[in-house]
């Protein structure tokens, strides 16, 4: 049974390369594979050994390229891309948000200040390639 955010089992799966083997730095072209929250490698020291975060999955023709974002999810929902659609995708720049924790909802808060801690997340745009 396919998944939502997946593309059919039939389709030809490429081995991952490199970002700049498969688009330029500032904008990638390729097929939509699959999006959702995905499993990364956890590069901070003493946390956990991986963490999740929305990515998509896409078909650049040199390869299977992730990218990875937040902000990803409202552009794929107002371009009201499907899977198997030809996109270019391009990261934008970064905005602050509010932090919250992931557990239990509740905003993160700066031990000295009190204030609400913020983030950095991604604005990306998307473009259906016809």
């Amino acid at each position: 049974l396919q998944k939502a955010g997946q593309l059919d089992d039939r389709a030809v799966h490429r081995p991952q390369t490199s970002a700049s083997d498969a688009s330029s730095s500032t904008y990638t072209v390729g097929t939509l594979l699959e999006w959702g929250e995905m499993e990364f490698p956890n590069r901070k020291p003493g946390g956990k050994r991986t963490y999740t975060s929305f990515a998509v999955k896409l078909d650049t023709g040199a390869g299977v390229k992730t990218l990875q974002g937040e902000g990803l999810k409202d552009v794929l929902a107002d371009a009201r891309c499907k899977v198997g659609e030809r996109v270019g995708v391009k990261r934008l720049y970064k905005e602050k948000v509010p932090a919250f924790d992931q557990t239990t909802g509740q905003p993160l808060r700066d031990r000295t200040t009190g204030e609400q801690k913020l983030w950095d997340r991604w604005v990306w745009s998307i473009n259906r390639i016809h």
